[in-house]
């Protein structure tokens, strides 16, 4: 068991309203015009099989030129998992960085880097399966911090639901919530069209308390997202702050970081008013949790049974 602790601090950087408003006075017309499509649904996909032919060689090529000692865990997957290493694998960051081959070549090296930081030697090239990699980590998956909705949004992307009044810090490792968060976003790109289309994230923060706030989870978090796992997040949906939000708004904007800022909503009011802004974005009641007045039943311990029965 951790202790309890205190996860939010008044010197943690900050993004201020002036940050705000500076930043999107910089903002170039092609900037806006891909975050509204990335909002609201209307992102290009690029993946025919010369596309992705032509990705693959250019991936190859942009890995061999990154030297042995700056991929050290990208050549022990290759000796002990080479099923993981596969071109089907690769293609998952292809997709990510928008099939540019230089990016996708080090996000796959950082990946294995920080799988191997959060999973150790003995964990990170076995199966990532709820009875395997996965095993001592029950604690943090059945919390149901992040869970991953049934439903796709209206344009068929993944919805990732982050409910913080969850989070319980006295009853996991961070190291263990952070292998938890890990598999939730691979098993979201399981799915093909989340790979070609992104996610969508909600953040609910209704019950949630300033201790529960922790700055540092929701960074790494983030950092997932932006620099390792190939998942995108097309936007970001802050739902029902609480009276904390004050305090919350400025941290988790500077964590954010600029894509996500220009990809954020903050939805407050009663529970008809967000549904009717949610709605907007390509999630009507029907895409939405019941928890938040919507109709798609969560059944978390429902979900990992029917994972663990496939040995996933």
């Amino acid at each position: 068991m951790m202790t309890s602790s205190t996860h939010w601090s008044v010197t943690a950087p900050c993004f201020s309203e002036e940050d705000e408003k500076q930043e999107k006075a910089t903002m170039s017309e092609e900037e806006v015009e891909q975050s509204w499509a990335d909002m609201h649904g209307k992102c290009a996909v690029l993946d025919d099989e010369e596309i992705v032919k032509r990705g693959l060689d250019e991936m190859e090529k942009e890995l061999n030129e990154i030297s042995c000692d700056e991929k050290p865990a990208l050549l022990m997957a290759e000796t002990r998992c080479p099923d993981q290493c596969s071109s089907e694998h690769k293609r998952l960051f292809l997709r990510r960085e928008a099939f540019d081959a230089e990016r996708a070549a080090r996000r796959l090296v950082d990946y294995w880097q920080q799988k191997l930081k959060w999973f150790g030697p003995e964990k990170s090239f076995i199966p990532l399966a709820l009875d395997n990699a996965m095993r001592e980590d029950t604690a943090a998956l059945n919390r149901g911090l992040l869970r991953l909705l049934p439903v796709t949004d209206s344009f068929g992307r993944c919805i990732l639901f982050c409910d913080i009044s969850l989070h319980d810090a006295t009853m996991y490792s961070m190291e263990s919530m952070m292998r938890a968060i890990w598999y939730m976003l691979l098993a979201a790109i399981e799915d093909e069209t989340t790979q070609n289309r992104g996610a969508i994230f909600v953040l609910y923060l209704k019950q949630s308390t300033l201790d529960q706030f922790d700055r540092k989870l929701l960074h790494r978090l983030l950092e997932l997202e932006d620099k390792f796992v190939p998942i995108r997040f097309r936007s970001f949906h802050i739902c029902h702050p609480g009276a904390c939000f004050d305090i919350e708004r400025p941290i988790l904007q500077f964590l954010l970081g600029k894509r996500l800022r220009a990809r954020m909503d903050v939805h407050q009011g009663t529970e008809e008013e967000v549904l009717i802004e949610l709605d907007e974005y390509g999630m009507p009641p029907d895409r939405v949790p019941s928890i938040m007045g919507g109709k798609v039943v969560l059944d978390h311990e429902r979900w990992l049974s029917n994972r663990r029965s496939l040995r996933l």
